[in-house]
């Protein structure tokens, strides 16, 4: 297996240069407008098997796009799931592709390139793998998405979208099916005579043989005009097997309930969950090993229990997840070095993590509980001062009392921590300030 090890843009929107560690389990977070989702959209749109073109656009630059000297450029880079190299299945599908780095560790660079063409002068996106020296290795043609994907699931979202329409998740998982002959001939049989056996109930016995017998009849004089022409039957469902497939619904009968409820009959947060329980079961029945999950706001329409549920149940996955969030109830319930932390300043946006090797094992577990104790509206204040003892804090007060009480005027998430205990033994990350 493989994840996304990290994503280097330049010139994305908000992203004017940033350089951002991903992990196998990360949490993206941030104002609004600092580019959360602008992270998802560009490796779903250079890696999602299921697009037809890569498409960026000119209003995608940072600052305005100036064809004589501006681009947008991203690197993707890719790692082993676990150890330093990769396993003979991944060395199978990119053996040309992998770089080896000066330490013997290896990797896969993707090197997305939206510039000016100037043979003819169009913008055009290409993607290509590329190795640590710059060497130009290839085009990352639109089949190998299928070896390195990437799925997102948007914060609108629909059941209806994804099991209704042609284009939502069912419907692929549909088109992906090969049936034999054989196969599709016995499932005509079993729905013509089931879909009878309940048009029968439902019209009752006398009134199922009159219509049947008048339609025969009329059929008969009118078109057929022999004595053995055609036969005439009542379906109440589908017999082909794509249109059967999707006229389907999923049936949600909750503990306690009487009768089972179609999944989009409930409410927004059941179909939300509905959504991604669908696009798991379509990414393991396409057989997409080595694909990455992202998740935009997952808080949407979820009770603050169920937000934690669904996040301790994804990272429990043995495969890459990516999320974007506003709430607490996300942050509360993963380690703080899976937390990325995008900050606005002035125009651009800066990036803020720790580093896994910054803190020591039992150093990280007891930061990681305090801050659950006192919650991980941590991440969010707008100003954070850090202190060691209670003598350091009534200094503060005196020194910044001005400052302080204009500042507890205009900003509601000013937080102030005194840590105490000895598990800080050297200044706290300055990547999290």
């Amino acid at each position: 297996m493989i994840y996304i090890s990290g994503l280097k843009l330049r010139n994305y929107r908000r992203l004017r240069e940033v350089d951002i560690p991903l992990k196998r389990h990360t949490v993206i977070i941030g104002e609004n407008n600092t580019g959360k989702f602008s992270v998802l959209e560009l490796l779903d749109i250079a890696l999602n098997p299921t697009r037809r073109g890569i498409f960026l656009e000119e209003k995608d630059c940072t600052h305005g796009f100036d064809p004589d000297t501006t681009r947008i450029e991203a690197e993707i880079e890719i790692k082993p799931w676990t150890g330093p190299v990769f396993g003979t299945v991944e060395r199978a599908l990119f053996d040309p592709h992998i770089d080896i780095l000066p330490e013997g560790s290896e990797r896969i660079l993707l090197k997305l390139d939206h510039s000016l063409d100037p043979e003819d002068e169009t913008f055009r996106t290409r993607i290509r793998f590329i190795k640590a020296d710059g060497e130009d290795d290839r085009p990352f043609i639109t089949s190998l998405r299928r070896k390195i994907p990437f799925f997102m699931i948007p914060a609108l979202r629909s059941a209806a979208r994804d099991l209704v329409n042609r284009s939502g998740t069912w419907s692929r998982i549909v088109s992906g099916i090969k049936l034999e002959t054989e196969s599709k001939e016995s499932i005509k049989d079993i729905a013509t005579k089931a879909a009878e056996e309940i048009m029968q109930l439902v019209l009752g016995n006398e009134l199922f043989s009159e219509t049947t017998s008048n339609f025969g009849e009329v059929f008969k004089a009118v078109l057929w005009q022999e004595e053995s022409a055609g036969e005439l039957s009542f379906s109440a469902m589908p017999t082909n097997q794509r249109e059967l497939l999707q006229a389907m619904q999923i049936i949600i009968k909750n503990p306690g309930d009487l009768n089972g409820v179609s999944v989009l009959d409930h409410g927004d947060g059941t179909q939300s969950i509905a959504v991604v329980a669908l696009m798991l079961a379509y990414i393991n029945a396409m057989g997409y090993s080595n694909a990455s999950l992202a998740m935009e706001e997952p808080e949407s329409h979820l009770h603050p229990h169920a937000t934690r549920s669904l996040i301790r149940y994804l990272w429990n996955r043995p495969r890459q997840v990516i999320i974007t969030t506003h709430s607490t109830h996300v942050t509360d319930v993963v380690k703080l070095n899976d937390v990325v932390l995008l900050k606005r300043r002035g125009r651009d946006t800066v990036i803020r993590f720790v580093p896994d090797d910054y803190f020591s094992g039992q150093e990280l577990q007891e930061l990681s509980r305090y801050i659950q104790t006192i919650g991980s509206e941590f991440f969010s204040a707008n100003f954070t001062f850090y202190l060691h003892r209670i003598t350091s804090l009534v200094i503060m007060f005196y020194r910044l009392k001005e400052s302080l009480d204009k500042t507890l005027g205009y900003h509601r998430n000013l937080l102030l921590l005194c840590i105490f205990g000895p598990f800080l033994s050297s200044p706290i990350c300055p990547n999290l300030l």
